[in-house]
């Protein structure tokens, strides 16, 4: 299986994302279970549900950013001057 250039220029992207994303995680779903007592006193939820939300928020919008901003904007770059040059 042959890769694209698009394909090439998003998957690097991805792959940090998740990389840093998977650190972002790990952080935000330890704050609530150390903190949580403190600051999430009258939550309605169990302390292991907001720290996996929270978690898995941390993860979709670090890993969703990097790979927007270095991966999608790029190739949207690139088209969007592509067809400025063949016009």
């Amino acid at each position: 299986m042959r890769l694209t250039k698009v394909t090439q220029n998003l998957l690097g992207p991805l792959v940090v994302g998740c990389a840093f994303g998977l650190l972002a995680a790990a952080g935000a779903y330890g704050f609530p279970l150390e903190y949580g007592s403190s600051v999430y006193a009258d939550a309605s939820l169990p302390l292991s549900v907001l720290a996996i939300i929270h978690g898995v928020s941390a993860f979709l919008v670090v890993a969703g950013g990097i790979t927007v901003v270095f991966g999608l904007v790029p190739v949207w770059l690139h088209r969007l001057t592509a067809q400025d040059i063949d016009a």
